[in-house]
């Protein structure tokens, strides 16, 4: 939610600037996902796997 608000406001204002800090944010965003989910598996095993399985991790139907 907060990408794609960064990058809703980069572009209500046409700026360039807001849109290359918001996907500047990309990488940090990913890093922290997945060592969350290092985490969530070590904790919760194979339930988290069932649940990462059928669900997105960034953006539905694409990541």
């Amino acid at each position: 939610m907060l990408l794609i608000s960064a990058l809703g406001w980069g572009l209500a204002f046409n700026t360039a600037v807001g849109v290359l800090l918001a996907l500047l944010n990309i990488p940090p965003l990913v890093a922290r996902m997945n060592a969350e989910e290092r985490l969530l598996s070590s904790e919760f095993g194979g339930a988290y796997e069932a649940y990462r399985a059928r669900t997105a991790r960034l953006i539905p139907g694409v990541y």
